[in-house]
């Protein structure tokens, strides 16, 4: 993974449609904001319950930095895709990813990073099934770069807290568009290696939304 590279991509793509990446990230905090609230008037299971939506509010966000690393405009209307479409697939994903919370704060870090690239799968059109295999196989394969990416993102959201939290406002999409960003460059360097669809991170649908030729929703 070239870091400088992947921030300097990832920013270029941010620079270029702040309000989708800025302004969806801010809207969807705030959303989640009222959920959590809303949850957390019910004793202990209610804050899990809210960090088990994960899939919900981010599977839309995640199609929206795809497009955009993948030099395709993306819109507000991807931010709701999951909101209104194969939300069963979403959530899944997304509560699987979470699932460490359950072992508290490293079974979360675990479960995080083995199956954090199942919701881009997903928006890539994959079952919630099938995407939460590969993520895991992908990572186990290109452990090394998964790693880098978390040590970095987390330096970058640490910075942006510091920024008296508005830096977040910044960060947090800058980290989001690197992340579908090493997972691309993963995929395709798989496929470069003689991966073929079906094998992890390959793709398994003729594309995404917005995709030349592409299925009416999808990612390329």
């Amino acid at each position: 993974m070239d870091i400088g590279a992947s921030i300097n991509r990832a920013w270029e793509v941010l620079k270029s449609n702040p309000g989708v990446y800025v302004g969806g990230a801010l809207a969807l905090g705030v959303i989640n904001l009222v959920i959590q609230t809303v949850l957390g008037f019910i004793p202990i299971i209610g804050p899990i319950i809210g960090m088990f939506l994960v899939g919900i509010l981010s599977g839309g966000y995640m199609l929206a930095c795809g497009k955009g690393m993948s030099g395709m405009p993306a819109t507000f209307d991807d931010l709701w895709v999951s909101f209104k479409e194969r939300q069963v697939d979403y959530f899944v994903a997304g509560a699987v990813m979470m699932s460490g919370v359950i072992l508290c704060g490293i079974g979360v870090i675990i479960t995080e990073f083995l199956f954090g690239f199942a919701l881009i799968m997903v928006a890539e059109g994959l079952d919630w099934k099938t995407a939460v295999d590969r993520s895991k196989e992908l990572v186990m394969a290109n452990v090394g770069d998964v790693a880098m990416f978390f040590l970095v993102a987390f330096g970058l959201n640490l910075a942006g807290m510091l920024a008296c939290g508005l830096g977040m406002l910044v960060s947090g999409p800058l980290t989001g568009l690197m992340f579908v960003g090493l997972y691309l460059e993963l995929k395709n360097k798989q496929l470069g290696a003689g991966g073929a669809p079906g094998a992890p991170g390959a793709p398994s649908a003729p594309g995404m939304p917005g995709a030349p030729g592409g299925p009416g929703h999808g990612m390329y």
